[in-house]
């Protein structure tokens, strides 16, 4: 049993960390991405959530750890800071119940007008 569930986090942990852009920038619990644009926008993560790019090469946030099925779908931790992993059937296991990761949950920061 601990076998599997060792197993199932290390495939979880690789499947994040083979999905996070290289430019991700930011404390442990909060990741931000410089986009491609003419203002050099920044792109972010919610607060202990999480950041990366979808199936359609579009980047994608959730308010836990996030990872991507080998179906190409997205899905998140509906638990700020949640724990997500994949089992042996690509299934998602998410603290708090999986989540579709959208854009609709990135945030864009304000800069400080002084």
């Amino acid at each position: 049993m601990r076998k599997g569930v060792l197993t199932m986090i290390l495939t979880g942990w690789c499947f994040f960390s083979a999905a996070m852009p290289p430019a991700v920038v930011g404390a442990s619990d909060f990741h931000c991405v410089q986009l491609p644009d003419s203002r050099n926008s920044l792109l972010c993560a919610p607060p202990r959530g999480s950041l990366l790019k979808n199936e359609k090469d579009r980047y994608v946030c959730g308010p836990g750890q996030c990872l991507r099925q080998a179906s190409g779908r997205t899905i998140c931790s509906a638990v700020p800071g949640g724990a997500a992993a994949l089992d042996s059937r690509d299934r998602g296991l998410c603290d708090g119940g999986c989540v579709e990761a959208t854009e609709d949950q990135c945030v864009t920061p304000i800069p400080d007008p002084s």
